[in-house]
């Protein structure tokens, strides 16, 4: 059984292998039926048994050899028809038409990703208004599921404002009213990523 994860906005890819033991009678052919849950509700098909998923849930890739003279596979619904219906037609399954539907067919779950999993190749970090008098809105990419640090640092670096751990939302608000004027640089941290972005403080 596979096993994946999407993360709401990326897709996974689940693929199957077929064993070569089909038999096509000439004039038959091979379609692959993408399946989720214990229903076989039918949401795909196509010539090769590799789906792109966008949800979580169960999956099941079929091997369905038929003839399209006797099979019309335009009765199938996406979302609506089921593998149960499918085979409910074919003499295997107590109908009349001459197919074969791998029923049991090959399993998946695809799971949410943890937010640990889903790493970005950069830390981004964005820092504004400067100049600036009272506050500095700070906006950053979190990499992964580390602890998310900023440190404010003078040009000379020298800590003038402590590490302090970023809420989850990676976004803050940072009073900087008690800093002399100059120029002054913030510096993030998240995981093995480092991003740093300087600003001024004017009187």
């Amino acid at each position: 059984m596979f096993e994946g994860c999407v993360n709401g906005e990326n897709s996974v890819t689940i693929s199957a292998t077929a064993n070569g033991d089909s038999n096509v009678p000439a004039g038959y052919s091979i379609v692959y039926v993408l399946t989720q849950g214990e229903g076989l509700v039918i949401v795909n098909a196509g010539a090769e048994p590799s789906f792109d998923v966008m949800e979580s849930g169960s999956y099941t890739i079929h091997t369905l050899v038929y003839d399209s003279n006797t099979l019309d596979l335009n009765i199938v619904q996406p979302g609506v028809t089921t593998g149960f219906d499918v085979n409910g037609l074919l003499i295997q399954g107590g109908g009349e038409i001459c197919a074969s539907l791998d029923v049991t067919g090959a399993a998946f779950t695809v799971e949410i990703c943890p937010v640990n999993a889903l790493i970005n190749d950069e830390l981004q970090l964005t820092a504004w208004p400067s100049p600036t008098n009272q506050f500095l809105n700070v906006e950053t990419s979190a990499v992964r599921d580390d602890r998310t640090e900023f440190t404010v640092l003078s040009m000379q670096g020298k800590v003038v404002i402590p590490t302090t751990v970023m809420p989850a939302s990676q976004r803050m608000v940072i009073d900087v009213q008690n800093l002399r004027a100059g120029q002054y640089m913030i510096r993030v941290v998240s995981g093995d990523k480092v991003a740093t972005e300087r600003f001024m403080r004017m009187d």
